[in-house]
């Protein structure tokens, strides 16, 4: 369905998601052929107790599955937003139409891999015995592997073809596709300048935190013994792993709001300054949240691949990211409202405040609720320093 999508609804015709799909066709029956050996060899190993054959080292049950849902849900949206990227597609004949189309494929296509395997992993572990589990997830390595650049290529080709998408998308639904061009040169450039930044942020990050990994990999006596007693523990990291991912997942909402009223908003022909405020916080607020959801995978990936000791050791080189994830989501969260300013006056110029007053209180109650919460925390932190010190002259006294 997806493939003909370019041939059966546009004019004139697209054929780039065809060929995409009919290749992944291929690459998903080889997936699962891969996938059903692993697990017939697994399950034999398991039923035959005296098998000299060692099982490779590899991820757990556990750390398998928390890997498969760190990037599966994200793949998940993402692959459906490239999916009605395409299918409203309506100036297919644009001149960056073919580069547009290309990238979307790309990425929806790279999402539905990630799902399939996951898929078929998750079927093939609820047949198989608890001996057999472990040894079929130590043999999935390299499909992981596989797995988190796959789910990075998803990301990478979403915001290419996001940087073309104001050239190609329709501006006004009341002009002709004719009319739709000086449009699109001029307010295209929010989504260029904002999906250019989205990718340069993309690759530096993941390149550092893959950068920490290995330098760990390579001298991991050396990151122990630098780390000494300073660092969180395993089940401190397992929170902040956690806490990772829980706002990656908040951060989704924003993201997934804000790409559909970029690709279906039109704009205000008689107020450009509203028209680059709406889209300008919207396209700020979409690259926001997905360099949040890049984040998160990386570190899940980078620090459950490492022993208890170096998990330790990355997450305490890696705390930036951590707060930055949590930094991204409040922005993302502030961009959002700032749009909403002015959706109104963009949408419905005569009822222009209707946005504008509830995004407002959106702001002031946020501020309120972050101000609270600062002051609640520095109290409580204060009452168990007086608590500690009048424990500890108590001590003295006695």
């Amino acid at each position: 369905a997806f493939g003909l999508l370019g041939i059966a609804k546009m004019l004139p015709p697209r054929p780039e998601g065809f060929i995409a799909s009919s290749m992944l066709l291929v690459v998903l029956a080889r997936q699962l052929q891969k996938i059903w050996g692993m697990q017939h060899v697994a399950s034999s190993r398991a039923n035959n107790s005296s098998s000299s054959i060692r099982v490779p080292p590899g991820p757990c049950v556990a750390v398998l599955q928390g890997k498969l849902d760190a990037i599966t849900g994200p793949s998940m949206m993402f692959g459906g937003f490239a999916y009605n990227g395409i299918s409203f597609l309506f100036r297919s004949g644009a001149v960056l139409g073919p580069t547009y189309v290309v990238g979307m494929a790309a990425s929806f296509c790279s999402a539905l891999y990630l799902t399939f395997t996951s898929a078929i992993i998750d079927f093939n572990l609820a047949r198989l015995s608890p001996k057999a589990k472990e040894g079929f997830a130590a043999m999935l390595g390299e499909t992981l592997i596989y797995a988190r650049r796959s789910y990075a290529l998803c990301l990478a080709m979403f915001m290419m073809a996001f940087t073309v998408m104001g050239y190609i998308k329709l501006w006004d639904y009341g002009s002709p596709l004719s009319e739709q061009g000086p449009l699109g040169w001029k307010y295209g450039i929010l989504q260029l300048i904002g999906g250019l930044l989205g990718l340069l942020s993309l690759w530096r990050l993941r390149h550092t935190i893959r950068l920490e990994a290995s330098r760990l990999n390579e001298a991991p006596k050396e990151g122990e013994g630098a780390m000494g007693s300073q660092g969180p523990s395993l089940c401190k990291v397992r929170q902040m792993l956690a806490h990772a991912k829980l706002g990656s997942s908040s951060t989704a909402f924003q993201v997934g709001n804000v790409f559909y009223e970029v690709l279906f908003s039109g704009v205000n022909l008689h107020d450009p300054a509203a028209n680059f405020a709406y889209f300008g916080f919207a396209v700020t607020t979409l690259v926001l949240g997905s360099i949040a959801l890049m984040i998160s995978c990386e570190l899940f990936f980078s620090i459950e691949e490492l022993s208890d000791g170096l998990k330790c050791v990355l997450a305490e080189r890696l705390t930036i990211h951590f707060r930055l994830i949590r930094i991204l989501y409040m922005a993302s969260l502030i961009s959002w409202l700032c749009s909403m300013f002015f959706s109104s006056e963009v949408k419905y110029p005569e009822l222009w405040w209707a946005s504008f007053s509830w995004s407002c209180c959106g702001l002031v109650v946020l501020t309120g609720a972050c101000v609270w919460m600062r002051s609640a925390m520095g109290f409580f932190s204060f009452s168990e320093m007086r608590s500690d010190s009048s424990l500890e002259e108590a001590s003295d006294d006695s």
